[in-house]
Parts: C-alpha cells; sequence; structure tokens
C-alpha cells in the first residue's frame, strides 16, 4: 500500500552554489515554508567556508502531507460511492457542528476531526465485513450516531437499529438520520435488555468492554444467517493487549488492525474486533 500525500523529492547533484552575502537574508523565507510541511525526510549536507560564501548541498527529500478535505478522505478509500452517499457524507459537516453546539455528542475539541475520527472510524467495519442486502444491524450505544449513520449511508440496502439510553443523544442521532434521508434507519431510546427484535449483527463504539458486551450482543442475535460471517459482534475498539484476554479461549474471535484498511497516523492503536455470536 501506497504512503497517503504527494512526494516531492528534489535530488540537487553535488555542486556549488554561489551566494552573494547581502541575500543570504533570504534564507529566513525557507523557514517559512517549512512550517506548513508535516513530514520532512531530509540528507542535507552543508559545508560552509566563510571566505567564500558558499553552501555545498549534497541531497534533499521533502515529503508534504496531504491537506484532505472531508469528501477527499473519504474518496480516497471508497472511491465507489454514488453522488448520492457523497451528498449525505459532505451534508455530515455542517449537520453535527450545528447540533453538537446545543447537545454535545462530540468532544468540542474533537469536532474539526468529525470525518477522520468518528466517520472514516465508523466505516472501519465495512472493510472487515461487507453486508449483504436485507442483513439488520444494531448499533448498541450509538450516542450521536456512530458507527450506525455512516455505515447506513453505505449500506442503504440494510436495516440499521441505532439505539441509546440517553434520549437526547437520540435525539441528535434522529435528526441527523432525516436530514439527509437516511430511510433505513431507526433510532431507539432504550437500553439492550429492552430490545424485542433479533438481529444479524452487533456494532459498537467505545461503549464497554468486550466481556459485557458479548452477553448483551447474545441475546439481541439471530439465528438466521445471511453473511460470509457468522451472526455476531463487531465492535471497534483501542488497545486491546487486556481486554482480548476476557474472552475465552473457545470463542472464535478475530482482531484486525485498522491501519490495514486505512494509512492514517490516528488509527495505529485502532482495532476492529468480531467475535462469533
Amino acid at each position: 500500500m501506497s504512503c497517503p500525500g504527494a512526494q516531492v523529492s528534489i535530488d540537487i547533484s553535488t555542486g556549488l552554489l554561489w551566494l552573494w552575502h547581502q541575500k543570504l537574508q533570504n534564507i529566513r523565507k525557507v523557514s517559512m515554508v517549512l512550517r506548513f510541511i508535516t513530514q520532512i525526510y531530509a540528507i542535507l549536507v552543508i559545508f560552509s567556508d566563510v571566505k567564500h560564501e558558499f553552501f555545498f548541498i549534497q541531497t534533499i527529500t521533502l515529503t508534504f502531507a496531504p491537506n484532505h478535505t472531508p469528501l477527499e478522505l473519504i474518496k480516497k478509500y471508497f472511491p465507489n460511492l454514488s453522488e448520492h452517499q457523497l451528498h449525505q457524507f459532505e451534508a455530515l459537516d455542517a449537520l453535527y457542528k450545528e447540533w453538537n453546539e446545543k447537545i454535545n455528542v462530540i468532544s468540542r475539541k474533537d469536532i474539526d476531526n468529525l470525518y477522520l475520527h468518528h466517520i472514516l472510524h465508523s466505516m472501519a467495519v465495512a472493510k472487515f465485513l461487507f453486508f449483504k442486502e436485507g442483513t439488520k444491524i444494531v448499533d448498541l450505544g450509538t450516542g450521536g450516531g456512530f458507527p450506525g449513520i455512516p455505515l447506513a449511508i453505505l449500506f442503504p440496502d440494510c436495516q440499521f437499529t441505532l439505539v441509546d439510553s440517553i434520549n437526547k443523544k437520540i435525539t441528535v442521532t434522529t435528526a441527523v438520520a432525516e436530514a439527509i434521508n437516511l430511510q433505513n434507519v431507526t433510532t431507539k431510546t432504550a437500553r439492550v435488555e429492552e430490545l424485542k427484535d433479533k438481529f444479524d449483527f452487533v456494532v459498537t463504539r467505545a461503549v464497554a468492554k468486550v466481556d459485557k458486551l458479548l452477553p448483551w450482543a447474545r441475546k439481541v442475535l439471530s439465528n438466521d444467517q445471511k453473511n460470509i460471517y457468522p451472526n455476531g459482534l463487531i465492535a471497534l475498539k483501542g488497545d486491546l493487549k487486556e481486554e482480548i484476554k476476557s474472552i475465552p479461549k473457545f470463542e472464535y474471535k478475530e482482531m484486525v488492525h485498522i491501519l490495514k484498511y486505512f494509512n492514517e497516523p490516528y488509527f495505529e492503536e485502532k482495532y476492529v474486533l468480531y467475535v462469533q455470536g
């Protein structure tokens, strides 16, 4: 997988660049440019001779980090989205910023990272498993609609139920889903124990540890199988080194590093965890 960002390599053959003494102050302008470069890989050999006032430059290599717009970030990893889906993803920016001023569902310090930290993160589930048409998914502890809303945009032929015990969070989720005309989303203010319906998969993000999530998930999982993976729990998790130990060895599980799907530094300690129901 190629690294993101456009790379500009400048190889300057060994030589002498004569600089007039009165022009040396222009070098300060270079430092202003470097402030806009996130990553710099440089091998710079400079030898100066005060008497002759010159620099000997061997090699300079610069790597410029990309400045993705929100849609470019999504399209980078999901290039086959329809225009309708792209419009829905684009609309999330203004909707969440507006609602987050009224009801805090995303840290105000993190709202500018909506597409990377929340939307793209949610979409890692789709990289792990492409749900077949008619699949029923419940998002337990959806909060402001993650991972449920991004997944519902991706899978318009699947049915999503977004559940949270806090009504004001469901207020935001419902409003966002209605604003982008998500016909495949139902929202509920409820606890998992109160759910009567059955689902093919339970998805969740940052809700509880696996030893609690798994019993909750099994209460609402259907026995009917539609997908290449058996029905089960798909959780977006952080560091799992300790948490994974709570899952009995006889349980079938898979843990996938999200960096496998999205080559972004934010996902260095993010995982998709699947446990069969």
